[in-house]
């Protein structure tokens, strides 16, 4: 048993860290980790893969950001595309989060 006060604290050398997930919490990501699943997940999650696509080539308008100029409509037009996508990344990997948190909840309350 090491000090209180030690960056590990009194915790064994080999014990790993867990995290503690909140019931509430816990149901959430299962009925999500559950809709991950579903068909109607995996037609959103195709859809958000082609908009992310789509967003890394064209405006939202459709023209192509290869033919465009004007650097700084470039530029402008470059940031709220990457925002997007940032977005649309954001939620898939919120669903792929939760698959994950609710796996290791189920490994640690069988061991």
């Amino acid at each position: 048993m090491g000090p209180q006060n030690a960056v590990v604290g009194d915790s064994s050398p080999i014990d790993l860290p867990e995290t503690v997930v909140d019931n509430t919490e816990l149901v959430r990501e299962k009925s999500m980790a559950k809709f991950s699943k579903s068909k109607e997940y995996q037609i959103l999650k195709d859809h958000l893969e082609m908009r992310i696509e789509f967003f890394k080539t064209r405006y939202p308008n459709g023209d192509p950001i290869a033919a465009e100029k004007d650097l700084t409509k470039l530029t402008q037009n470059w940031i709220v595309a990457n925002l997007v996508i940032g977005e649309f990344k954001a939620i898939l990997d919120a669903y792929e989060n939760a698959n994950e948190a609710v796996k290791d909840a189920a490994r640690r309350q069988n061991s």
